[in-house]
């Protein structure tokens, strides 16, 4: 049985990237010091690939969404959550360099919002979620879920960045 991508439960907003785990050596990169010149067209593991996909994650977050801050938690075992707010948080989740980015609920300070405050804030949350969406999956898509197959494999086309 195959298997894709986790993703939290009740997802608001899902979209999907990938991610080379190594590339080939330019002239480019040669030029900014990285690479020797007898390294040119070697191609050569990048073993910080995930560590940077993740840091821009969390960069871009912080200048999109000014309430969002740096969290470091777990959903289950896959997900991880980077960012939050008072409303929702935001995380990836990655398997064989195919990348779930979500947004999901927290449940945990809409809780307290109820519980101390007296305040139902799930619908607020909701909509903060929603006016974000457009430009979270502008920044971070570059796949659109078909489907699954039989076996639980997805099946994904490459979104068109020029449209």
């Amino acid at each position: 049985m195959g298997r894709s991508v986790s993703c939290p439960r009740d997802t608001l907003i899902l979209t999907f990237g990938h991610y080379e785990t190594g590339e080939t050596v330019t002239q480019d990169l040669i030029d900014d010091g990285i690479f020797e010149q007898d390294q040119l067209g070697d191609w050569v593991d990048n073993e910080h690939a995930y560590d940077d996909m993740i840091e821009d994650f969390v960069e871009t977050c912080k200048s999109e969404w000014p309430s969002l801050y740096e969290h470091d938690a777990w959903i289950g075992r896959e997900d991880h959550v980077l960012m939050r707010n008072r409303f929702v948080k935001l995380g990836m989740s990655e398997y064989c360099g195919l990348i779930a980015y979500w947004a999901v609920l927290d449940e945990d300070a809409l809780h307290d919002a109820l519980y101390y405050d007296g305040r139902d804030m799930t619908g607020l949350a909701t909509r903060w979620a929603k006016q974000i969406e457009a430009k979270f999956i502008e920044r971070f898509g570059m796949l659109r879920k078909l489907g699954h197959m039989s076996n639980g494999e997805g099946v994904y086309q490459r979104l068109d960045r020029a449209a």
